[in-house]
């Protein structure tokens, strides 16, 4: 006999459960520009549709969930030169909200789509390399 649906309960999914795409840990900078502020933040993670920024929420009041966000992504990835850096442009929306606390950093969830097919295959190739480096265990 099955559960009636009354009485049963199925937990909401993770981030990394609703995740299509695989992210990568990465050292860039991503200009986020909203409403005609414009903030400076550290990518965590990146993916072929998102990235985890770095920031306080109390320090950038005005990304909020849902609101819509012009994105532009300094990066750089083994293989490539430290003076090349590549830049994809990228329109997309704050997905989550991450609060800062004393064990963990916060940071933003973004969503994000490239601007163009040059930004695409740029991101792509980028993703690429990173995908093909070896995994190294966490110390911890």
């Amino acid at each position: 006999m099955l559960p009636s649906k009354a009485t049963t309960s199925m937990p909401s999914p993770t981030a990394s459960e609703r995740r299509v795409a695989p992210r990568f840990e990465i050292i860039a900078q991503a200009n986020v520009a909203s409403g005609g502020d414009s903030y400076l933040m550290s990518v965590r993670n990146i993916s072929v549709n998102g990235a985890l920024l770095d920031g306080r929420p109390q320090e950038h009041p005005d990304l909020t969930v849902g609101v819509e966000v012009e994105i532009a992504l300094s990066l750089t990835a083994p293989g490539i030169n430290d003076d090349e850096i590549v830049n994809v442009q990228c329109r997309g929306k704050v997905a989550r909200i991450e609060p800062w606390t004393a064990q963990t950093q916060g940071g933003f969830g973004v969503t994000f789509e490239v601007a163009s097919d040059k930004d695409r295959e740029l991101l792509a190739d980028l993703l690429g390399r990173l995908g093909d480096l070896p995994v190294t265990p966490q110390l911890g």
